[in-house]
């Protein structure tokens, strides 16, 4: 009797864990991402850095704090970069509370192509996409759950108010 117990309080646990990760899952999914600004902080013919701001807008009931993310920067098909910070710690009020993270992105013209980056650019115009891809790591209460994370706006998205 006393292992019909167990193995019933151990099942509950892990439905428990499995609805909560769903929930986590489920918080990023009805997040808004916007490009809030860009800033040029360096550029030399070998590192351009760029300060970029998102703002999140949580659309959910349940607040969250974003822990840290690992990301790859693509455009047009284009791998751009990546960007891995493991110390955010912003905390995403519920609501429609927004939010804004910064982070400093660097790389190499040379490496990238960014010929090719800005002939895709220039030719494409508004259909040009950005993506982000990757992954976030956010915390509710005490527990930390990584979301995969892809996002993709056009620059006609991105360049609207």
């Amino acid at each position: 009797m006393r292992s019909i117990l167990l193995l019933g309080g151990l099942g509950l646990v892990g439905y428990g864990a499995y609805t909560y990760y769903k929930t986590e899952v489920a918080l990023l999914e009805e997040s808004e991402i916007s490009l809030s600004g860009i800033k040029v902080l360096d550029k030399s013919p070998s590192n351009v850095t760029l300060r970029i701001t998102v703002d999140i807008k949580n659309n959910s009931e349940i607040d969250f704090t974003i822990r840290k993310y690992d990301l790859m920067f693509i455009i047009n098909n284009s791998m751009i970069g990546k960007i891995r910070n493991s110390n955010v710690d912003t905390l995403v009020k519920g609501l429609g509370g927004t939010s804004q993270v910064t982070f400093d992105f660097s790389f190499n013209p040379k490496e990238v192509g960014i010929a090719n980056v800005l002939y895709s650019l220039l030719t494409r115009r508004g259909t040009s996409t950005f993506t982000a891809r990757g992954t976030i790591s956010v915390k509710k209460g005490l527990i930390s759950v990584d979301a995969p994370l892809d996002v993709t706006y056009s620059l006609r998205e991105l360049l609207e108010e």
